[in-house]
């Protein structure tokens, strides 16, 4: 029989401890789950409990955990689906960075793999401060496996818990609430009011993007990050009897954007906050306010996960406020009421990544005209991670959903067939707006090895890349002969990063940040990436360099490259980083140019380059037809 203790005070541990024999405690394990705890570890051992190992998962194993999580949230999105601010929240977005629930699996499957570790032996189980909603999980499996479970903790903690939980999605909210409503009003500070009695009457094809600051070049001219040449392709092929609105919204340097919008010659560039007014954001406040304390997101009676019922797991997290709603992506639905009040739309294309914002900007769209053309435009990596680009059947029938998704290339379409069940009509291959100048260039020459090896760092603009900058800190004072040269994203700066880990944190003499422009001069003068789950790392093979993909040990792989095994090498936290250098180092030339190509393949299948053909299928028939009249 399975025997598992699950604790959440020190004082109660211990205090267990020191009444029970040493002897109930001989070759019994530990999962450690919090760090509270970590001062106990000596006591642990002291009574013969290990600390359990968690075994890397196999592709195969992540493959059912993302089946299962998809098809989990498919159940949810059937109950609620008919809700609109259901697919607002961050649950249903199944967005691997602000989704709670990810992490609750996580914690869920290192429980049940040490468990099934113990089965055979029959010795105790300790899981030190798991979260309330796995432990809620595993009392479901307890009962039905007759495992014999026990829970110190004090009788209120769980309660204490889920206040704590509502109060910090509440304060979230009304922070939210706040911030919005400040962006509203900078917005129209330094770019300016839409006036509804605009002096251009013509229909509008829609880009809803985002911008940065180095979009903006001389003379008014002006590049999307996100869609490249297509702004310039359309107005090519729609003419003088339609114009090109792109409304984006900031996030570096937000202000300075939004000024500099004004000035730009070639179509309409267009903050979405001044199509918003300061009451949209106490309106949409309210609603959620109001449709929280009426009714709570329904949780089917049963969920099945890996063989294990976690409707439970979700009833806990809804309880405990994962039912979060971002404010401002849901003001989307208003902003894009009030876009389709002002102007005639032809068609919309917007980034797709299956975010709230999205949903809210589709579904009020639709409403206005439901046969309007709107384009899911899949403009980034898909790892496996990235579950919000996975639908199960049960949501296809009741999601706001674009008329039709496009991908870079076909590789990104294989691998939304393998983990989602998107019908094949609506998904197409597109091209790689963001990439074109990748096709231009020929595989950069290998490097002098006898100079220093250069590891060129690329990082995300999200603090979940932390772990791999502590790495880097780490490893570098390690690493003789070895430069690293850090690329951080504009949207999270190095010194913000460090401001995370601690202001103090002393950094090696052969780490350097990075103060090119482009992602081209970086590469070229390195000759290896380290990466956690940057599109970057995809440039890097184009531009010949070889990869090292990070792994921090995360339930769903978050490489976008996780299908590549070639001119690819993996390091974990406390791994030696040498090793792999000098594997690349020593690699003979003809089989680094052997390598170097079968990577290069695997992109171009994953990015197919940008032209009139490819980018004609943001343009189909039906909108070129459309009368612009209406």
């Amino acid at each position: 029989m399975v025997s598992l203790l699950i604790t959440y005070s020190r004082f109660r541990l211990q205090r267990h401890l020191l009444r029970t024999k040493k002897a109930n405690f001989t070759n019994g394990c530990y999962v450690m789950l919090g760090d509270s705890f970590k001062e106990m570890e000596g006591l642990l051992k002291e009574y013969g409990l290990q600390p359990s190992q968690f075994r890397p998962l196999t592709i195969e194993q992540q493959d059912a955990i993302l089946r299962d999580y998809v098809e989990a949230l498919g159940r949810m999105g059937e109950l609620n689906g008919q809700d609109i601010r259901w697919w607002a929240t961050d649950i249903a977005s199944k967005n691997r960075f602000t989704s709670p629930i990810p992490q609750l699996l996580h914690v869920l499957v290192r429980c049940l793999n040490a468990i099934k570790e113990m089965a055979d032996d029959g010795q105790l189980l300790v899981l030190i401060d798991p979260p309330w909603p796995v432990v809620k999980a595993l009392e479901k499996s307890a009962v039905r496996l007759n495992w014999d479970l026990r829970v110190i903790s004090w009788p209120w903690s769980r309660f204490v818990v889920r206040l704590r939980g509502q109060a910090k999605t509440w304060i979230s909210l009304v922070r939210e609430l706040a911030v919005s409503i400040f962006r509203i009003f900078e917005a129209k500070r330094h770019f300016g009011r839409i006036s509804s009695k605009m002096e251009d009457k013509r229909p509008v094809y829609l880009i809803k993007s985002f911008v940065y600051p180095n979009a903006f070049f001389d003379a008014g001219l002006y590049k999307d990050p996100f869609f490249g040449g297509l702004p310039q392709f359309l107005s090519r092929n729609l003419g003088e009897a339609a114009n090109i609105l792109t409304v984006v919204i900031g996030f570096e340097k937000r202000s300075d954007c939004y000024q500099k919008m004004r000035g730009v010659r070639d179509g309409r560039v267009v903050p979405l906050e001044v199509y918003l007014h300061w009451h949209d954001a106490m309106k949409g406040f309210i609603e959620i306010v109001w449709a929280c304390l009426r009714k709570t997101f329904r949780v089917p009676d049963k969920v099945p996960f890996l063989g294990h019922d976690i409707s439970s797991l979700l009833r806990e997290t809804i309880a405990s406020g994962g039912w979060r709603i971002p404010l401002f992506q849901y003001l989307h639905f208003a902003a894009a009421g009030r876009i389709a009040q002002m102007h005639t739309i032809l068609a919309c294309v917007l980034t797709y990544e299956g975010n709230p914002w999205e949903r809210m900007f589709i579904k009020r769209l639709q409403t206005v005209r439901e046969d309007l053309f709107i384009v899911g435009y899949q403009h980034a990596v898909i790892p496996q991670a990235a579950a919000g680009m996975f639908l199960s059947k049960r949501e296809v029938a009741c999601i706001p959903l674009p008329s039709l998704v496009l991908t870079t290339g076909s590789g990104p379409i294989a691998i939304m067939e393998k983990y989602g069940a998107l019908p094949n009509e609506r998904i197409k291959v597109a091209c790689a707006l963001r990439f074109d100048y990748l096709f231009n260039l020929e595989p950069m020459p290998r490097r002098d090895l006898q100079d220093t090896f250069v590891v060129l760092v690329v990082l995300e603009g999200v603090r979940e890349v932390l772990p791999l900058v502590e790495y880097v800190l780490n490893t570098a004072s390690t690493c003789g002969k070895v430069r690293f040269l850090i690329r951080a994203h504009p949207v999270l700066p190095f010194e913000r990063l460090l401001t995370s880990i601690g202001g103090n944190a002393e950094i090696p003499s052969n780490i350097e940040v990075s103060q090119a422009r482009s992602v081209q001069e970086d590469v070229s003068a390195s000759d290896a990436v380290l990466y956690w789950g940057t599109t970057v790392a995809l440039e890097a093979l184009m531009l010949g360099r070889p990869v090292i993909h990070f792994d921090r040990g995360d339930l769903l792989s978050y490489d976008p490259l996780f299908e590549l095994d070639a001119f690819k090498w993996r390091v974990s936290d406390g791994a030696d980083l040498t090793n792999i250098l000098d594997v690349i180092r020593d690699l003979p030339d003809e089989e680094y140019c052997t390598l170097q190509g079968r990577a290069r393949r695997y992109v171009i299948n994953y990015f197919r380059q940008a032209d009139d053909h490819t980018m004609s299928q943001f343009l189909p028939s039906e909108v070129l037809r459309c009368d612009t009249r209406e």
